[in-house]
């Protein structure tokens, strides 16, 4: 009977990494996971889009937050999470366990979000991603 290993999920919030810049960017085959309206106040929309990426060696997920210059409307990314290993996960559950630990870190880090709007679903559902939200509102 062959056990497989647990999923580790490490989130790079509150560090450089985790922050949007031109530097980084995920690989063609990362698959869209959601576009989202965080509805960050009465200010307007935290618009974010999420990506999840393997690498070449196929060890483990990585999760990307892409959003737009409000300057230059150019894309930006940057990795807010990693998790694996990859063998005996779906990406499905990749995602939703790497995007989970995120929102859940960037709420130790002050931000608070009333709801979450799904704008356009991809590998995730839109009640995937309420689901998320719920886990992390109801921690």
């Amino acid at each position: 009977m062959t056990v497989r290993k647990p999923f580790e999920v490490y989130s790079f919030i509150g560090s450089d990494i985790a922050q949007l810049g031109y530097g980084e960017r995920p690989p063609r085959s990362a698959k869209f996971i959601a576009s989202l309206d965080m509805g960050s106040g009465p200010g307007g929309g935290d618009y974010r889009t999420y990506l999840l990426s393997t690498d070449k060696e196929r060890s483990g997920w990585t999760l990307w937050h892409m959003a737009h210059d409000y300057d230059t409307g150019k894309r930006l990314y940057c990795r807010v999470a990693q998790g694996g290993p990859y063998r005996g996960y779906p990406a499905k559950y990749a995602a939703e366990q790497l995007l989970t630990k995120v929102w859940l870190d960037e709420t130790d880090e002050g931000l608070y979000f009333e709801n979450v709007l799904v704008e356009e679903a991809g590998l995730l559902t839109a009640e995937d991603i309420q689901r998320v939200a719920l886990a992390v509102i109801d921690d």
